[in-house]
C-alpha cells in the first residue's frame, strides 16, 4: 500500500490545487483593473481631448463586445501598455447605447465595428494606418503606440 507520507503528500497536494483553482477562476472574474487613466468621452471636442499636448488614443467599446473585454482583460492591464499610455490622453467611447453626441462623434471617425482603436497624433489627424478593428494584443498594441509618439 501507499505510506503514510505518500497519502499527507497527496492531501497537501489536493488542497493546494483547490487552493490554486480558487484564486484562478477569482482572477479570471475580477480581472485587474488596468493601471491606465482613462478619460470618458463626454461630447468632448477632439482639441479638448489633446489637451496637455499629448496624442490620443480612443477606444470605441460596447459592453457587450467580446474583443472590447479581452482588450481591457490582455491588452490594457499590460504593464509596458499602461507605462506607454502616461504619455497619451486615453480615452474610451461607450457605444453600447449611443447618445447623439457618441452617435457625431462615431460618425466623424466612421466608426462601425466594436472595438475601434483608434490613435490620433498631438496634431490631430487621425493615424489611419494604425486604426484597428478589433482585439490586439500588448505587443502590436505598443508598436502603435510608438509609432504615434514618434509623430509630430
Amino acid at each position: 500500500g501507499y505510506t503514510k507520507k505518500f497519502k499527507i503528500g497527496r492531501g497537501i497536494f489536493g488542497v493546494i490545487l483547490i487552493v490554486l483553482g480558487i484564486s484562478w477562476t477569482n482572477a479570471a472574474i475580477n480581472s485587474k483593473p488596468s493601471d491606465i487613466e482613462w478619460i470618458k468621452y463626454e461630447n468632448q471636442s477632439i482639441e479638448q481631448l489633446l489637451a496637455d499636448d499629448k496624442p490620443v488614443f480612443i477606444d470605441f467599446y460596447a459592453d457587450w463586445c467580446a474583443p472590447c473585454k479581452q482588450l481591457d482583460r490582455e491588452t490594457f492591464t499590460d504593464k509596458q501598455v499602461s507605462e506607454k499610455a502616461k504619455s497619451f490622453n486615453m480615452v474610451k467611447v461607450d457605444c453600447t447605447t449611443p447618445d447623439g453626441s457618441v452617435k457625431a462623434f462615431m460618425d466623424k471617425y466612421q466608426v462601425t465595428g466594436m472595438p475601434t482603436l483608434l490613435f490620433i497624433s498631438k496634431s490631430g489627424m487621425e493615424l489611419t494606418d494604425l486604426r484597428e478593428i478589433g482585439f490586439v494584443g500588448p505587443s502590436d498594441f505598443l508598436k502603435s503606440m510608438d509609432k504615434t509618439l514618434a509623430e509630430e
